[in-house]
């Protein structure tokens, strides 16, 4: 199956730092590249929901983008993430505070892999 490729654009006034950030990540899955795998949330709506998804992300969960977009991240959580990582995140973001943890998360096809969440 073939990606489309799309960029991120943000509905709300960032920050230069966050600019710089989307930019590059824009930069690195341009052309449907399959290769940068990112997820962009919304901490401000209630549930933190995902507001954007690359296409490396799509082929690395298998999850395609109307599935996660609107969603709360927590659905990548299985049996084996730690909740003590969880709530460092949860923490962080209440708290608008820098975070960054290796998650353990679960691909559609219930197969496991390493995140890097990062709270800014």
């Amino acid at each position: 199956q073939e990606l489309k490729s799309r960029e991120f654009h943000p509905a709300k006034k960032l920050c230069e730092r966050d600019n710089i950030i989307i930019d590059m990540l824009n930069s690195a899955s341009s052309g449907g590249s399959t290769t940068v795998s990112f997820c962009v949330t919304d901490p401000s709506p209630i549930d933190n929901p995902v507001v954007y998804v690359s296409d490396g992300f799509s082929k690395l969960t298998g999850y395609e983008f109307d599935e996660v977009v609107g969603r709360n991240c927590r659905f990548l959580q299985g049996p084996e993430t730690a909740r003590s990582d969880v709530e460092k995140i949860i923490h962080a973001i209440k708290n608008e505070k820098e975070c960054s943890v290796n998650l353990l998360n679960y691909k559609k096809d219930g197969t496991k892999f390493r995140n890097e969440v990062s709270s800014r």
